[in-house]
């Protein structure tokens, strides 16, 4: 053996070493596609002796329904020649010696040499890898939402059962495929670049906050959806999982609401519009018949009996006292129409001020305040001391059989709203009848019992509701009543047109 053929054999002792400690199975093949090499590891994970497989087309190494295509293949990796992994997007398999087969990775690298060019393959058995892919695959499809997951350039990775569903897709038709297939095709460069700006900070949080998304479908109907986004730590690197709710029916829900609310704004405006109508046209009338029956009962005092006086006196009576209640509705009916002139109040002043008024006409009566430091609100003026002074009056009206009335004003608070509460040692009320406390001339109480037409809750109920805020009442007979507003620290409801 001469010196130039004693180097190159131990050339080739050296690169059969150096195969031989890959971690994986290499097998090198020439542009016919005949095996020249197989290391220690191609022999374990297919069961093959060397001297078995030299010579031989790497075919035999695959399933026998893939070896005609990969011949094709072959043929055209050997016209474009690079180092990349082979079948990007498909799965592929070897087959062992006993007929069994298996997943595979696989790499493929040119190598130059004397003799032509020769392809390295570097195989590597995933079956684990897939069987783990099968458990997490199970989870996603036992998930409730659609669940895609993509690589950094936006290639789906893995979808779920509820995504092929939703779609309209079979799984092996988008794995390997842009996510943005998912998407209208209005939507496609302004995803693509919201994506990009997600990897750079992948964090957990819904997609599009504030924005109306949608996807498509594969007949190219598109639909509403809510998504949220996870990044997910792999081997791979990052993936994001993205889960996928199909809000149609939400959606359908939420425009119906719209449209009933609509509808019940402009049906309670005609009927505030009739109601103001009714209680304007009808105090004309009423007017004559207070009149008229008093005149009568002038003209006529000397010549009508006592049931006669006493039926006119009724008459009067009764006009009089629906001319209070037209009124009442009038003033109701304004409330709901009157701009809301909100400004920034002192409860504690007004409060005070409203008491102040009311003690005046309570002569020696007892009454025992307790009243909690309260906080400012956004309030209009004149209306919360309507809700006030209706509170507190009604407080001192119920509890006035007592020798010592006590009344208490005390306010809670969370993270959205103050919660007031107005309570009374009073005669209290039947919890059962509790819903027709706020109700327009609702009332609980003989007229003989207790002075009033039934309408002061209906006025503090309509008034905290335009606040923004609710109104509600405990109550046990002969235990006092606590009546609950509150008005909320953020505007809502009519405060929104400040």
């Amino acid at each position: 053996m001469n010196a130039m053929d004693l180097v190159d054999t131990i050339i080739k002792t050296e690169f059969q070493n150096f195969l031989n400690s890959a971690p994986d199975a290499m097998v090198i093949v020439n542009e016919s596609g005949n095996i020249l090499f197989i290391n220690s590891q191609a022999e374990k994970l297919f069961g093959y002796k060397p001297a078995e497989l030299i010579h031989q087309k790497v075919e035999i190494l695959m399933p026998q329904e893939f070896r005609k295509k990969h011949i094709s293949h072959r043929a055209s990796f050997f016209k474009e020649l690079g180092a990349r992994p082979m079948g990007a997007g498909l799965e592929l398999f070897g087959s062992r010696k006993d007929g069994t087969k298996f997943p595979v990775e696989i790499s493929l690298s040119p190598i130059e040499t004397q003799e032509g060019t020769i392809i390295s393959a570097a195989i590597r058995d995933i079956t684990d890898r897939k069987n783990e892919e099968q458990k997490f695959i199970g989870l996603l499809d036992s998930a409730p939402d659609a669940m895609v997951i993509v690589n950094d350039k936006g290639v789906m990775q893995l979808i779920n059962k509820q995504a092929e569903r939703i779609f309209g897709y079979k799984r092996e038709e988008l794995i390997g495929k842009k996510v943005e297939v998912l998407i209208p095709q209005e939507f496609h460069k302004v995803h693509t670049q919201h994506r990009e700006e997600y990897f750079d900070t992948p964090r957990v949080r819904p997609m599009g906050a504030g924005l109306e998304l949608f996807g498509a479908r594969k007949d190219g109907t598109k639909f509403p959806v809510e998504i949220s986004l996870s990044p997910l730590g792999t081997s791979k690197g990052i993936l994001i999982s993205a889960a996928i709710r199909d809000i149609t029916i939400r959606k359908k829900t939420e425009n119906d609401l719209l449209d009933l609310n609509k509808s019940l704004i402009e049906i309670n405006r005609e009927l505030e519009s009739f109601s103001y109508s009714i209680s304007h046209d009808l105090r004309a009338p009423l007017r004559h018949i207070i009149g008229f029956s008093n005149k009568l009962a002038k003209l006529l005092s000397n010549r009508l009996d006592e049931e006669s006086t006493r039926v006119l006196n009724k008459i009067s009576e009764s006009a009089t006292n629906m001319s209070m209640l037209m009124d009442e509705l009038l003033k109701f009916t304004r409330i709901g129409r009157t701009e809301l002139a909100v400004n920034r109040l002192n409860l504690n002043n007004l409060v005070t001020s409203v008491k102040d008024n009311l003690i005046k006409g309570l002569n020696s009566r007892k009454v025992t305040w307790k009243i909690s430091d309260l906080p400012h609100v956004y309030a209009d003026n004149n209306l919360l001391i309507i809700v006030l002074n209706n509170l507190i009056s009604n407080a001192l009206k119920f509890s006035n059989m007592r020798e010592q009335t006590e009344i208490e004003i005390n306010c809670t608070e969370n993270e959205e709203e103050f919660i007031f509460n107005i309570k009374d040692n009073g005669i209290g009320f039947d919890d059962q009848y509790k819903g027709n406390l706020f109700g327009v001339f609702k009332r609980l109480h003989a007229d003989d019992e207790f002075t009033g037409i039934g309408i002061g809750l209906a006025f503090v109920k309509r008034i905290i509701q335009r606040h923004g805020g609710k109104v509600w009442a405990q109550g046990e007979i002969d235990k006092g009543a606590t009546f609950y507003f509150t008005l909320p620290k953020n505007k809502k409801g009519d405060l929104w047109k400040i």
